[in-house]
């Protein structure tokens, strides 16, 4: 169930208190049938391409996706697999990913497969990618910022993990022929990535190289990778310097992996070496008022209400408790903003039509009364002296509706036409319609104020 639309009072005519007591009702639907969410999300899109239609398969790819997938769900990751994806494939993957994201902590992004750059941009090659010059780039290809940019609305930990710079014969030839022109030319490997901060990307080689498929069933650079992820305590920069040096040293010098790394602060795939306390616990060890700093330092950048929760009732008292309270309470109003959000991009497109209606015994009859609303009738008028249905009282008028309230037929015919636009007949069960869309309005929510603090007192019971 979803929160009810509610329109402007002064098109639907309705008293403040109705309006207020219908949004109430509403709410309290919407809320039951919410379930609490996660203290914290992370989500990852894995994409292997091996099967290129146009330039020689790659063994390995859709191996390295499958690999990292597994490890990452043992970890806690939601993951979206895909494997050998075209161009629209991809464009799919990424506006998934996209949605996917909306209130994670972290997120992450693996591809493996043909990869190039062009005048700086990087370009992740489809299954179905064919390329003749580089008026092809933009339409053949996906572009790596169009993921990363999409990361970028995550507050928290963003990686990107590229193992994509493999030997590519579509590369060669578009490089041949802009050889012949005095235009920029394309380049081995991937490009380094600009504007990093709060970004992890650790590339398979290093720029303007290309990496090894490898001769087992992983690449060298994933197979590092896949040692390595799962080690306790192993933060995320010394365990891709590790990767690094195992494969510098299994290609014998051919391949060194590159990091870029502008994170503001640290990340574990396998959490911190603990001895199975939480991160919480072991930042709230020591004396109380060091252990009680040490511990906000951890989560105050947070905006999860079960983290902040989970701080009280380890500190209840002092200055770092007061300040956990005020951030409880804004992770609250953040986190219905966000159920609110969502709810008016779920609205966003749908509206409702304002139509009349003339409805007749016979196509006959219906062609006539086109043929005189054509020669200047009224169409109120036409329809109170000639329509057979209920609604000829009202001049044929049937109020605002959307789609699913009326017979098929009706309904298709009414929101293909233009505002003031005249059907010819349409046929349905009760007979010939001829209709006229009078008017359309987009379906909206109240302001969220309405919603806010009913929202937050369902989030702070744990409902939501």
């Amino acid at each position: 169930m979803m929160l009810r639309p509610v329109m402007c009072r002064r098109a639907m005519n309705i008293p403040a208190g109705a309006i207020f007591v219908n949004l109430l009702v509403a709410m309290v639907v919407f809320f039951g049938s919410l379930a609490p969410a996660d203290a914290e999300k992370r989500v990852a899109l894995i994409i292997g391409n091996s099967k290129y239609l146009h330039t020689p398969a790659l063994a390995n790819p859709v191996n390295d996706a499958g690999a990292v997938a597994d490890k990452l769900r043992k970890l806690g990751f939601q993951t979206i697999v895909e494997r050998d994806l075209t161009k629209a494939g991809m464009d799919g993957a990424f506006r998934k990913f996209a949605r996917a994201m909306r209130g994670a902590s972290a997120a992450m992004f693996f591809y493996a497969g043909h990869g190039m750059q062009y005048q700086g941009t990087n370009y992740l090659m489809p299954t179905d990618a064919r390329l003749e010059d580089e008026a092809d780039l933009p339409y053949e290809m996906a572009q790596l910022d169009d993921v990363l940019s999409d990361m970028a609305r995550v507050k928290g930990v963003r990686i990107a993990v590229l193992d994509a710079c493999r030997d590519n014969p579509l590369e060669q030839k578009l490089k041949n022929k802009l050889a012949k022109t005095r235009g920029a030319r394309a380049t081995r490997g991937l490009a380094r990535v600009s504007r990093t901060q709060g970004l992890l990307v650790a590339f398979a080689t290093q720029a303007g190289d290309v990496s090894e498929d490898g001769e087992g069933k992983n690449s060298p650079f994933t197979s590092s990778f896949l040692k390595h992820i799962e080690t306790p305590g192993l933060e995320i920069g010394p365990l891709f310097r590790r990767v690094a040096a195992d494969v510098n040293r299994s290609t014998g010098g051919r391949q060194t992996p590159e990091l870029s790394i502008s994170l503001l602060g640290e990340f574990y795939f396998a959490g911190q070496n603990t001895g199975g306390k939480s991160d919480l616990a072991v930042a709230s060890t020591g004396d109380s008022a060091t252990a009680a700093e040490r511990a906000w330092g951890a989560i105050a950048s947070s905006r999860s209400p079960d983290v902040f929760k989970a701080f009280l009732k380890r500190f209840p008292d002092g200055i770092y408790a007061s300040l956990a309270r005020e951030h409880l309470q804004k992770s609250y109003e953040y986190k219905a903003r966000e159920i609110y959000d969502r709810e008016v991009a779920r609205l966003a497109g749908e509206n409702e039509i304002r139509a009349r209606h003339i409805l007749v015994p016979s196509k006959r009859d219906a062609l006539d009364i086109v043929k005189r609303l054509r020669a200047g009738a009224d169409f109120a008028a036409l329809a109170k002296a000639k329509s057979t249905g209920p609604s000829k009282v009202r001049g044929g008028d049937l109020g605002y509706f959307g789609k699913g309230t009326m017979v098929k037929p009706f309904e298709t015919a009414a929101f293909a036409l233009q505002t003031g636009q005249v059907s010819g007949p349409v046929k349905t069960r009760f007979g010939w319609h001829v209709i006229k869309v009078e008017d359309r309005r987009s379906k909206s929510l109240a302001p969220f104020e309405q919603f806010k603090q009913k929202l937050i007192e369902q989030i702070s019971a744990g409902k939501l």
